[in-house]
Formats: structure tokens, C-alpha cells, sequence
């Protein structure tokens, strides 16, 4: 994050960091969770939260909300259902407008990183064919995506 001048007020270099560490993971997680709405409707189909949806996508989108709430609650987290809800809300939005996510604003450097980076990842891994300096470009690609806080796992889910 881009460090951001603070109040005169004798906080503490703690606060500080703290505050940081927070606006940046608030920041990742957004990426984050964008693009995990994305994959799993790459995975299961436009819709796969309605409850209309096939019983194959139903089936695969209970298990991969189950194993969700297991990392979830492993880390800590006490609420879930809110993280998936915020999922589900971000999937609604980028199936009523792929390109802008629905969103009434300009996609963020930080979104646009991770959507183009995990892009160009994922054509990598499909390439049946690769020569030294695609290896290592797509090295360099994977790298930039575990800055950003994508966890390259997750990706081919």
C-alpha cells in the first residue's frame, strides 16, 4: 500500500501499522473476492446461486461452500455466511455485467492486476507448449499474482 501522511495526533507506530495491514488486506480481499466469484461461475455457470440452478452446479457449489466455511472457520473467522454472501453478491454483480462487474465506477488498478494477471496464468497452464522464456514469464506471472494475494491454488478449483 501506498503509504498515506497521518495526522499529527502522537499515534503509535503500531496503530500505524496495524491501520496499513488492514487497508491492504481490505484491499487484496476485494481483488480476492472478485475474482473467486468469477471462477466459481467459470466452474458452475452463470447463475450458480439461484436456486434454479442445475443439479450438478447445486452439488459442486455446496461443496465448495462447505470447504469454504472449513478454511474460514480454521482461520477463525466466526461469520461465514457473511463471507459467502459477499461472494454470492460479487457474483450477481459480474453476471449483470461481465466487463464492470456491474459496478458504476472504474475497475481498480489492484482488480485489473489480478483479473489480467490470472488470465495470462491460466493460458500458461493450458499451453500445450511452452519454450524457455514463456517457462519463465509465466514464473514471473505466477509471482505477481502471490503479490497481489492470490493464492494460485484457488485458481484451478
Amino acid at each position: 500500500m501506498t503509504n498515506v501522511t497521518t495526522p499529527a495526533n502522537n499515534v503509535s507506530e503500531s496503530l500505524i501499522q496495524a491501520r496499513e495491514n488492514y487497508a491492504d488486506t481490505t484491499v487484496r480481499g476485494y481483488g480476492a473476492t472478485k475474482v473467486y466469484a468469477q471462477e466459481l461461475t467459470d466452474n458452475f455457470g452463470v447463475g450458480w446461486y439461484e436456486s434454479d440452478a442445475d443439479d450438478a452446479a447445486k452439488a459442486g457449489v455446496a461443496a465448495e461452500k462447505k470447504a469454504l466455511y472449513a478454511m474460514l472457520k480454521a482461520g477463525g473467522h466466526t461469520n461465514p455466511s457473511v463471507a459467502w454472501a459477499r461472494v454470492v453478491k460479487e457474483a450477481k454483480a459480474l453476471d449483470a455485467d461481465p466487463e464492470e462487474g456491474g459496478a458504476n465506477h472504474t475497475r481498480s488498478l489492484t482488480l485489473r492486476l489480478i483479473e489480467e494477471l490470472t488470465k495470462l496464468h491460466k493460458a500458461g497452464a493450458k499451453a500445450e507448449v511452452k519454450g524457455d522464456r514463456e517457462t519463465r514469464a509465466l514464473a514471473f506471472v505466477a509471482s505477481a499474482l502471490a503479490e497481489m494475494g492470490v493464492d494460485l491454488s484457488s485458481l484451478y478449483k
